[in-house]
């Protein structure tokens, strides 16, 4: 798309003898008139050409679709283009301001000059000339959008140097409607996604930095409530900033998904993450240098490539890091960290056209992989509210589904909003409190690890099945009664081979499948047991294995050691307890054995201190808790631990809510533990 403007007049010289000639100007009347035209332009004796570069797909300049400002008005359409102006004339031009639909959208310092036979590249975008770029604005305009906008290029003291009209029309991604990169399942109470399309820079300019924000008491947050900053440092500018634990944010550690199929076209899995906020230098073992993606993986549908960037060190999947690795929307991609140039957890997505030979932003060592030009970016099954709506709808005790925009092909608001990636109504509670005590069990390993919370059986199955397929195995179930309902927490890691959930309202309903299973090699792992009105159910985790095994249940305390007792002689080792109360004074125990020749021990004492001087006793003798139980007795609670041999890092912690619970995980996965157990306090 290009336009040119031609304009020519006579030389001061000779315009001066043809007025003398025709008009016999007296010498001073001849002095004001070339003071006149002594500022008047050069003769331009060819042209100077626009050309709108990107994005162009079929002729036409694409736009990004994006959420509304508020509540109730229209959907936007945000509009960013890279114009090139070309000076074939025999002088300089200066070109004073950039209009599209005769709104300005370059923000100068001072107007820029064009030399002759040289060009001027000007993108409208968030640019406020720190990068090299000069300063500029995007343009946001209302639906309904029109079909075609008008470019305007003034000179310094003149009419528009060029006034050209192009077509515009929304953009839809190659593949259609992008799913969004994270998953409302995997957010906690009063938590949503957040971020802005009007991304900082020209060569970034249609990507989106997604964070995690939550409520806390009074605003919404990307730091869980109560985090206090560990210190502070002098920026690039010599301003002071506060230093936070990466695991502090409420995105760190949180799964991405593709937003479309695809195949892998690069990745990178070693880059080292810094612990905090604070600025340090990190590379990449691999590359033996830093990278400003960090922990990233592209990945190509048609002519586009998509980036997921400043993801955790080894959370990428190994059969991802192939390029040619098939992609699946939706599928499982990484855990989101503080790898490469970022100064917070988030991540940071965006999309790009394959280029045409000689494109810029070449990276060969990444397989060419980001070459090209940005493309927008737009979802389906989004829900959109500004966040400072937001803040004060929650704090008034006004926000409810109504509140929330649902968009179908769009991108997330030019102000910064929160985003709902699901078509149910969002369930705020401003009064909600986390009152449960989660005690967590630690052992050395490496597996990708997630935590899911979810209320109701068939949600906690739905989602079980969903990360089934993607290569997680369950290892850990435990439920609990919560405000909000039956509420089950569950720990998967990445995995394969056979496995099973099973849920029986009735103990000998569970175990007949138990030993249904048991027929065709799965062995029970874990398992709980809740009742939901009359009713008892018990809850089983299976698992491929071939080994000896029992399962044990029996009323008292003393009864159920004998057995342990009995078992140990006889090579089967206690791997999970459950335990709850049967008429007044009694108390069922169930075990889960599997086959082993190990030291062991099983210890049952009243109070948390004294537990963990027992359990900080043996970790130092070489005995490892691989589980826990705990229940009420009176006004004292009553700790029971499994114990087997090991000299592999560990860690015990009880905390708060599930928020803090998360961030103890976070914690020590960066640590290299992985959760052996989780029990939730009755």
């Amino acid at each position: 798309m290009n336009g040119f403007f031609n304009n020519c007049l006579l030389a001061p010289a000779d315009l001066i003898a043809v007025v003398k000639k025709r008009l016999s100007l007296n010498t001073h009347a001849l002095f004001l008139f070339v003071l006149l035209i002594g500022a008047s332009p050069p003769c331009y004796s060819q042209s100077v050409k626009l050309d709108v570069l990107e994005p162009i797909e079929n002729g036409k300049v694409v736009f990004q679709s994006i959420a509304p400002s508020r509540i109730g008005d229209p959907k936007q359409g945000r509009i960013s283009m890279l114009l090139r102006i070309t000076n074939n004339t025999s002088a300089p031009i200066t070109i004073s301001r950039i209009e599209i639909m005769g709104r300005k959208v370059s923000a100068f310092a001072s107007p820029v000059q064009v030399q002759v036979n040289g060009y001027y590249d000007f993108q409208n975008c968030n640019c406020d000339g720190s990068d090299g770029t000069d300063a500029s604005v995007p343009l946001v305009i209302d639906a309904p959008f029109p079909q075609t906008v008008k470019v305007a290029v003034f000179l310094r003291n003149r009419n528009p140097l060029v006034e050209k009209t192009v077509a515009i029309v929304p953009h839809t991604n190659d593949g259609g409607r992008l799913s969004f990169p994270g998953k409302a399942d995997d957010l906690r109470q009063n938590e949503t996604w957040g971020t802005s399309s009007n991304h900082g820079s020209d060569h970034q300019v249609f990507a989106l930095d997604m964070g995690v924000l939550g409520w806390n008491q009074d605003h919404w947050s990307e730091q869980f409530l109560g985090t206090t900053a560990i210190g502070s440092y002098l920026d690039g500018d010599g301003a002071p900033r506060d230093i936070h634990r990466r695991e502090s944010y409420r995105i760190y550690g949180m799964p991405v998904y593709a937003m479309t199929d695809g195949t892998v076209c690069w990745a990178l899995n070693d880059h080292e993450e810094r612990p905090t906020t604070e600025p340090s230098e990190t590379i990449s073992p691999s590359l033996g240098v830093f990278n400003a993606g960090g922990n990233q993986l592209f990945v190509k549908r048609g002519t586009e490539v998509s980036l997921y960037a400043h993801l955790q060190t080894g959370s990428i999947p190994q059969e991802l890091l192939q390029p040619g690795a098939t992609v699946k929307r939706g599928q499982y991609l990484g855990k989101i960290g503080l790898s490469g140039a970022s100064d917070h957890p988030h991540t940071h997505i965006h999309v790009k056209k394959e280029p045409a030979s000689g494109a810029p932003n070449v990276g060969s060592f990444m397989n060419d992989c980001d070459d090209g030009r940005f493309r927008p970016m737009t979802f389906k099954n989004l829900q959109s509210l500004t966040k400072d709506e937001a803040n004060v709808l929650a704090n008034d005790s006004m926000l409810d589904a109504s509140d929330w925009t649902a968009l179908t092909n769009h991108s997330a608001p030019h102000a910064y909003g929160l985003l709902y990636p699901s078509t149910a109504a969002y369930d705020f509670r401003k009064d909600y409190a986390e009152s449960k005590q989660y005690i967590g069990v630690w052992r050395s390993g490496n597996e990708i690890e997630l935590r899911v919370k979810v209320t109701g059986w068939a949600n906690f199955t739905k989602k079980w099945e969903e990360l089934s397929n993607d290569n997680f195995r369950l290892v850990e179930v435990n439920s609990f009664v919560e405000n909000i309902g039956q509420v089950f927490v569950g720990v998967f890691k990445r995995g394969g081979g056979n496995h099973a959930l099973w849920n029986a309202d009735s103990w000998d309903s569970f175990t007949t499948k138990w030993d249904e299973l048991s027929q065709n090699g799965l062995r029970l792992i874990d398992m709980d047991t809740y009742t939901e009105g009359d009713t008892r159910h018990f809850v089983g985790v299976f698992r491929q294995g071939t080994d000896g095994h029992a399962l044990w249940s029996v009323t008292g305390w003393e009864n159920f050691t004998q057995k342990w007792d009995e078992y140990g002689r006889n090579n089967l080792r206690l791997v999970d307890i459950e335990t709850f109360q049967v008429g007044a004074n009694q108390r069922q125990y169930i075990g889960v054995f599997r086959e082993g020749n190990d030291g062991h021990t099983l210890w049952s004492v009243t109070g948390w201190n004294n537990f963990t001087a027992k359990w900080d006793e043996f970790g130092k003798n070489g005995l490892r808790l691989v589980d826990i139980e705990t229940f009420a007795v009176g006004n004292e609670r009553q700790f029971i631990g499994v114990f087997r041999q090991g000299t592999d890092g560990y860690a015990l912690e009880s905390v708060t809510g599930y928020q803090n619970f998360t961030q103890a995980c976070e914690k020590y996965n960066g640590a290299g533990l992985r959760l052996a157990d989780v029990h939730v306090e009755q």
